[in-house]
């Protein structure tokens, strides 16, 4: 049952002035502007260079192109601040914690983003928040404090905790065993709260904290029980007397896609004993279970597709199952992503092991992410039990039901329902608004038009996650339901989170209600300037492939040989090292390293006969079972022919290639002092130099640019 809230207008804020230089001697142009056009236009300003050129340009040559700039970089609340009080630049407290509001003091303060220097002509980053946050109080604090703008059409207001409290969602709970919510909030422990058995309390170490909404986040460390409770084997493996199947479900949020083999929730001893354990790695979840088939850290794991890269950083509703039946299977947001069909008894558990969050029993394998919910049954949930459970979402819900009764054309008893939740410690989530009017027996006897539907938070309208802006709409007759209302969007969206949970007040603002109207003019930015694009150089790179069959072809050894392409072989392993793309700028010290590898493989498979070309034929002046020749030449002019297209003694060089007299003398060089290291008196000696000089040919840039 929905129960109305009491009426009450959306309370008194700072307006911006209109112009940049309005409310002088407190005007943006003398108070902020000067403080960003001093530090800021390096970058921040359309006439900065182009490698540093950055938006919003909040310190543009033009004041009032900066001024709406920098207006979502600024809270005008700031102004309430005593420019005397200090300036907490700790870096462990919150944000939320900290009085000033204003992302332009907040970069400096807790970013340290290019702070400026101070009067030591240091930089300074606390000089440099302070000089940037009185600007701003003294520009905030010359504004009056005025109600609501009167020209916006607007709800009621509400706070977070005037909505009307969910039921949940209507979650599949039977045959749970353990459940964590995370509701504390504070401290080191978090209690489980499934009711069934010795609770498995988990105790908290390492680096974590808890999150807004419900939740704690891994940054290094974990939460684990002890392994003197045997709840999980008792009720899940069958030598125990257990069911022989269990389902585990989480909402996590990997905290990137970077991570390998670290463990988000597992049971176990260490990373080498496990009896279940779900990981992350790279882009993929990971579900291990021990069995009698697997070995004992429940290998081989069952992972999400590589193409499919389900695992991303954000909220995501995890499970996995397993039964004797079924097989193992993970599903990702309601949907099955991986399968094993293969079912082996669960018998083979050990009765003393730790169940953990975040890292190993060990402490090792640690996870950085946030877990916001999790639950263990000792039953496989269905598709549609998991569907269930990921349709009713986690965290704090509430319906916030906006009066918009007060409009001139809309009924009284109606509202905007919104389903709202604290997303994280940062911002709000609202989700479907939808238009209901709490007299059962009503229906539109006139369509209703609504639009440009945007969400307020502290008497103005939130600068970020205007989603509902382009709705445009009636209510009707023929859409109306008097039971649900009627689907304004099925989409939701997120804005910040400002003065907290219990203080934070909302109210929605229209363009379009009934009869009254307030047009809404969008700021459109500043385009940057053109930036035409640099010359690329007039040469490029062979690349990975390009390289191999260029060597291949130049010694006539096919890349199917063992020593190339086997799967040891040096372009096998290698490969990822060899230049990927042709931009001569991005060659590295690494390229040539693996250049020169294979240079010296292909080489090495020449003069010993390996190849298609006989290296008689290759090198027709050389006796291999003999001296290296005193004269040089029988192995250079081979090599500058076949490898460098250089037509030895004849004409002028090309000037796109290294000029005949150089080559000559660093491949003889070379040998020189080879030979000098260690006398040329034998055929295998032979073999050496004349590969090494090969290698040196073959590996050059002769070979490598194109």
């Amino acid at each position: 049952t929905l129960i109305p809230p009491a009426y009450r207008a959306p309370g008194s804020s700072r307006v911006f002035p209109p112009g940049a230089t309005d409310n002088s001697p407190n005007s943006f142009a003398e108070t902020v502007y000067p403080v960003l056009r001093a530090n800021c236009a390096g970058c921040h300003s359309e006439t900065a260079p182009a490698a540093s050129r950055q938006s919003p340009f909040f310190s543009s040559p033009d004041v009032n192109t900066a001024y709406e700039e920098a207006k979502a970089k600024m809270d005008l609340s700031d102004g309430d601040i005593d420019p005397n009080s200090a300036i907490d630049m700790d870096p462990n407290v919150p944000a939320t914690q900290k009085q000033e509001k204003s992302r332009l003091v907040i970069r400096l303060r807790d970013e340290s983003h290019n702070c400026f220097n101070n009067n030591s002509n240091n930089p300074d980053c606390q000089f440099s928040a302070l000089t940037m946050r009185n600007a701003i109080i003294q520009f905030a604090s010359g504004i009056s404090v005025t109600g609501i703008d009167p020209a916006l059409v607007t709800s009621g207001a509400l706070t977070f905790g005037e909505g009307l409290i969910a039921s949940g969602g209507n979650r599949y709970e039977n045959n749970i065993i353990a459940k964590w919510e995370f509701k504390a909030g504070a401290g080191n422990v978090v209690s489980d709260v499934s009711g069934i058995g010795e609770p498995l309390t988990l105790t908290l170490t390492g680096n974590y904290s808890w999150v807004g909404g419900y939740g704690i986040e891994f940054a290094g460390g974990r939460a684990q029980a002890s392994i003197t409770n045997s709840k999980l084997y008792d009720r899940i493996d069958e030598s125990a007397g257990g069911s022989g199947e269990y389902s585990i479900e989480a909402w996590v949020v990997p905290a990137n896609v970077s991570q390998q083999d670290r463990t988000i929730i597992g049971y176990d001893l260490g990373n080498d004993a496990r009896n279940f354990n779900l990981a992350q790695n790279l882009y993929n979840y990971e579900f291990r279970n021990r069995t009698s088939t697997s070995d004992a850290n429940g290998n081989p794991a069952l992972a999400t597709p590589d193409a499919a890269e389900v695992l991303q950083a954000t909220l995501q509703h995890v499970v996995i199952t397993s039964s004797p039946t079924d097989g193992r299977r993970i599903f990702v947001n309601g949907v099955e992503v991986a399968a094993d069909p293969a079912a082996t008894p669960i018998n083979t558990w050990g009765n003393n092991y730790a169940f953990v969050l975040g890292a190993d029993a060990t402490g090792n394998n640690n996870w950085l992410g946030k877990v916001r919910f999790a639950a263990i049954f000792d039953r496989l949930l269905t598709p549609a039990q998991i569907l269930q459970n990921y349709d009713a979402g986690v965290g704090e819900k509430r319906y916030l039901l906006f009066d918009v009764g007060n409009i001139d054309g809309v009924p009284a008893g109606s509202y905007i329902m919104f389903e709202v939740t604290q997303f994280d410690s940062y911002s709000y989530l609202f989700n479907q608004p939808v238009f209901i009017n709490l007299d059962a027996s009503w229906t539109p006897a006139a369509n209703i038009p609504i639009k440009g539907i945007r969400l307020g938070i502290n008497g103005r309208l939130a600068t970020l996650g205007q989603a509902y802006a382009p709705i445009n709409t009636s209510i009707t007759a023929a859409e109306y339901d008097s039971d649900t209302g009627q689907t304004l969007s099925t989409i939701g969206t997120i804005i910040p989170l400002e003065n907290g949970l219990d203080s934070d007040e909302f109210f929605l603002s229209f363009e379009i209600m009934g009869n009254a109207s307030n047009p809404f003019v969008e700021y459109d930015p500043v385009a940057p300037p053109r930036s035409e694009p640099v010359a690329g150089p007039d040469i490029g790179l062979r690349t990975f492939e390009e390289i191999n069959v260029t060597m291949s072809e130049l010694t006539g050894v096919p890349i199917t040989n063992p020593a190339i392409g086997g799967a040891n072989g040096t372009y096998t392993v290698y490969r990822q090292q060899f230049p990927s793309v042709e931009n001569i700028s991005t060659f590295l010290p690494a390229h040539q390293m693996a250049i020169a590898q294979l240079a010296m493989t292909y080489c090495d498979d020449l003069v010993n006969n390996r190849g298609t070309i006989d290296r008689a034929a290759y090198f027709p002046g050389v006796d291999f079972g003999a001296a290296l020749p005193a004269n040089r030449s029988a192995v250079i002019d081979p090599l500058l022919i076949r490898m460098m297209n250089v037509d030895t003694g004849n004409g002028p060089d090309l000037t796109s290639q290294p000029a005949e007299s150089e080559l000559r003398a660093e491949l003889d060089s070379l040998m020189t002092t080879m030979c000098n290291a260690s006398a040329c008196s034998n055929g295998a000696r032979t073999v050496q130099v004349v590969t090494a000089a090969c290698a040196v040919a073959l590996g050059s840039a002769t070979m490598l640019v194109q």
